[in-house]
């Protein structure tokens, strides 16, 4: 059994969260309170300034986190994504999906692609 932080109310120590939209709002405060409670993460985005600042505050919770570029729109890149996360952190135990795209408009008007 992996240590309990004492941040950690939840029992997350140990696990492996990938979040994406990692970069910025919800995602990166998100990211950051799985890695204040002794979670590994991988915070998946594709705005690079944003998953810069991301990488920064994860730094002060310790090595072994990822942050890496991922469209969530293309089936490559979440595969290639998975991958990364799967060979450098392990099999994810936690999924946060936080990535969006805001599209003016009523929901009845957004394409099922």
């Amino acid at each position: 059994m992996t240590e309990q932080h004492s941040t950690d109310w939840l029992g997350l120590s140990g696990r492996i969260a990938v979040v994406t939209g990692g970069g910025g709002g919800i995602g990166r405060a998100t990211a950051v309170s799985f890695a204040r409670a002794g979670v590994k993460v991988a915070a998946l985005d594709r705005d690079e300034r944003g998953l810069a600042e991301t990488k920064t505050q994860l730094r002060a919770f310790g090595d072994g986190h990822l942050v890496a570029n991922c469209d969530t729109t293309s089936e490559e890149g979440v595969a290639a994504a998975a991958e990364a996360v799967a060979r450098t952190l392990g099999a994810c135990d936690i999924l946060v999906n936080t990535a969006a795209v805001l599209r003016p408009g009523g929901l009845d008007t957004l394409p099922l692609a």
